[in-house]
């Protein structure tokens, strides 16, 4: 298992990255205009960042879970007792 400190590691490394290649890709990527036929892409930000999706997919794969759905359930079921020690602390 990963510890939280890990996880939070894992998470500052992905995140410097990503912002690196953003700036990289924005700097380098030439988008054809879109009166010569091309169909322009949406570029709608997400909710989540792309490194707290890396850091979930990594943790998942480094986990033992057997399917995605495991794992889920299995994070769900930790926020849900930290949440129960959170407010029975009160």
């Amino acid at each position: 298992m990963i510890t939280t400190d890990k996880v939070t590691e894992i998470f500052c490394i992905l995140d410097e990255f990503c912002k690196n290649l953003d700036a990289e890709l924005t700097k380098n990527l030439h988008i054809v205009p879109i009166d010569r036929g091309y169909k322009r892409m949406r570029n709608c930000k997400g909710q989540m960042s792309k490194s707290e999706i890396m850091t979930i997919l990594l943790r998942y794969h480094f986990g033992s879970f057997h399917n995605f759905k495991h794992y889920r359930r299995e994070a769900q079921l930790l926020l849900m007792r930290r949440d129960n020690a959170y407010t029975s602390s009160l």
